[in-house]
């Protein structure tokens, strides 16, 4: 079940993820990491603030 579906990402990988690929959107850091919404944007959140 989706519900049961571990996160397998922190938050700094998340942010590397990001990094990494600069033009990633929230929609697709979310669909390749399986991460939250709020887990997304925070991400790219602290980027575009560095």
């Amino acid at each position: 079940m989706l519900a049961q579906q571990e996160k397998t990402h922190s938050h700094e990988q998340l942010v590397t993820i990001a990094r990494q690929a600069p033009a990633i959107t929230v929609n697709q850091l979310v669909a390749e990491t399986n991460c939250s919404l709020a887990e997304a944007r925070k991400a790219l959140d602290e980027l575009e603030w560095l």
